[in-house]
């Protein structure tokens, strides 16, 4: 018999650093990248607290401007264009680390899911869906992380 998978707690750690290259500054976050799914599907918490993260230690300055965001397995690319060489020299460009932490389900299912509404010892309803339901889906395209802990 298999084994079933558990709540897993992970610790995700980046470093990053800033390069000028011509005209343009990169700003680069590297991270292990067994934790991709985590970080690039929007079903996760993770995911959602990577994009705040980034928004706070972005550049927001008018000596750059915001050009695209590139992401490959273990490293997310911000590609600002320089509009002030004078205003890049100010920028902290210091390397900088940080850690998200949460826990995450062992499947995208119904259990670990914010639509999924308990009605009776029996059903369940689906909010997502708009659909009651007797079983729950062990992965489902609708999926969305609901909080595994108290605050």
């Amino acid at each position: 018999m298999a084994k079933e998978k558990s709540i897993e707690f992970i610790e995700v750690l980046f470093t990053s650093e800033v390069e000028i290259q011509d005209n343009y500054l990169y700003q680069k976050f590297f991270y292990d990248k067994k934790y991709l799914k985590y970080l690039t599907e929007p079903y996760y918490i993770l995911y959602n607290k990577l994009e705040a993260k980034l928004r706070h230690i972005s550049f927001y300055d008018e000596s750059v401007e915001f050009i695209k965001r590139e992401n490959d397995k273990g490293e997310i690319v911000l590609i600002y264009e320089i509009l002030s060489k004078e205003g890049v020299k100010k920028l902290d460009k210091s390397r900088k680390v940080f850690k998200l932490v949460d826990f995450i389900p062992p499947n995208p299912g119904c259990a670990f899911c914010v639509y999924k509404k308990v009605l009776d010892e029996n059903f369940f309803h689906c909010e997502y869906k708009e659909k009651t339901m007797a079983k729950e889906i062990k992965t489902c395209r609708y999926f969305k992380q609901k909080r595994l802990y108290k605050t």
